[in-house]
C-alpha cells in the first residue's frame, strides 16, 4: 500500500468511527465519495489494473458481510463500509480488515457482557444450549455500532496482514 491508501483508510476510519459511535449509522454521504476517491486514485496510480484491484477489494468486502447482513447481524452501513475499505487495499486487505474487525467486535462484546453482568450466563448459554443442541434460544438486547470495530480492524490491518 502507498501513502494515499494509508491516508484514505485512516480518514475514512476516523469519520466512520465518529458517525457510527455518535449516530449509530454510517452515511452514504461519507462512503460514496470515499469509494470514488479510492477508485480514481487507483486509476491515477496504475491505470485499469489498479482500478480492477480496487473493484476486487470492493467485491471482497461486500462478499464477506453479505450473509451477516442478510441474517441481521450487521447493518447496511457496516456492509458498505467494509466494501469501501476493501476498495482502498484490495481483496487481501479486505479479508484482514474483516478478521481484525471481528476480533475487535469479540473484545467489545466481552466487555459489554461483563459490564452488564451477563458474561457468565452468556458463556453458559453458549456451551449448554448452543454447542450441545445447536439451537439459539435466547438473545440479549445489548447492541453496539459494529462499524467502530471495522474501523479499528481496517487500521490494524494496515500493519498486521
Amino acid at each position: 500500500m502507498v501513502l494515499w491508501q494509508y491516508a484514505g483508510v485512516f480518514t475514512l476510519a476516523a469519520v466512520v468511527f465518529y458517525y457510527d459511535l455518535k449516530y449509530r449509522r454510517i452515511p452514504n454521504a461519507v462512503l460514496v465519495p470515499a469509494l470514488v476517491a479510492s477508485l480514481l486514485l487507483h486509476a491515477w496510480q496504475g491505470g485499469l489494473e489498479e482500478v480492477i484491484l480496487g473493484l476486487k477489494g470492493l467485491a471482497a468486502g461486500f462478499g464477506l458481510l453479505i450473509l451477516p447482513y442478510l441474517w441481521g447481524w450487521v447493518g447496511g452501513g457496516d456492509l458498505k463500509f467494509l466494501a469501501v475499505l476493501g476498495s482502498f487495499g484490495g481483496p487481501h486487505y479486505a479479508l484482514y480488515a474483516f478478521l481484525w474487525g471481528a476480533i475487535a467486535g469479540g473484545a467489545v462484546s466481552l466487555v459489554l457482557l461483563a459490564r452488564h453482568r451477563l458474561l457468565k450466563s452468556t458463556l453458559s448459554f453458549m456451551w449448554w444450549d448452543y454447542l450441545l443442541t445447536r439451537r439459539v434460544t435466547s438473545r440479549t438486547d445489548i447492541t453496539f455500532p459494529y462499524g467502530i470495530c471495522f474501523a479499528l480492524g481496517g487500521v490494524i490491518a494496515l500493519w498486521w496482514r
